[in-house]
């Protein structure tokens, strides 16, 4: 069981105890683990997952590095677990966003493709917001009517939206 884009997301439970994802080169099983006592050395579904996907991994001849098991783990900019079982951003990731686009608002003139990159930060940031994905309209126009490397005038409005993501 996998989560994919446009495909329901699956529900971790006891009967299908393991769900795994991949974005481009991480890779993550994602599971409810019983250790029963004295029996530590058991390889649960969600350590035999891991392991199936990391065997796959060094056969196409791919190192396999940042691994975590926990009860937490940090995967692409995001926090999954713990106590509570929630999902947020790592604050320096998030921050270090914050900063860019509070930096980027200050410009007169810019790259389209600066804009580019920070909105799909804010989009990716946005998942666990959906709402704010409504934010973007100016943005996405002017990256689309300037094009990638038009030096160009910055928009009041995709000035604006930019604040909005902040005060969010």
């Amino acid at each position: 069981r996998a989560l994919v884009h446009g495909v329901p997301i699956p529900t971790v439970s006891e009967e299908e105890p393991m769900v795994k994802t991949s974005y481009i080169d991480d890779a993550a099983v994602v599971g409810l683990e019983k250790v029963l006592p004295g029996n530590a050395d058991h390889q649960s579904p969600v350590k035999r997952g891991s392991s199936a996907i990391k065997d796959r991994l060094r056969a196409a001849g791919f190192d396999v590095h940042k691994e975590q098991l926990g009860e937490l783990i940090v995967l692409l900019g995001m926090s999954l677990g713990g106590p509570k079982m929630r999902v947020v951003p790592i604050e320096e990731k998030f921050w270090l966003v914050m900063d860019a686009t509070r930096y980027l608002i200050t410009l007169t003139a810019v790259d389209p493709a600066w804009v580019e990159c920070l909105v799909s930060h804010w989009t990716w940031f946005s998942t666990l917001a959906r709402g704010a994905l409504s934010i973007w309209d100016a943005v996405y126009e002017f990256v689309r009517v300037k094009g990638r490397g038009n030096w160009s005038i910055m928009w009041p409005t995709v000035r604006r939206e930019f604040g909005c993501a902040i005060g969010l």
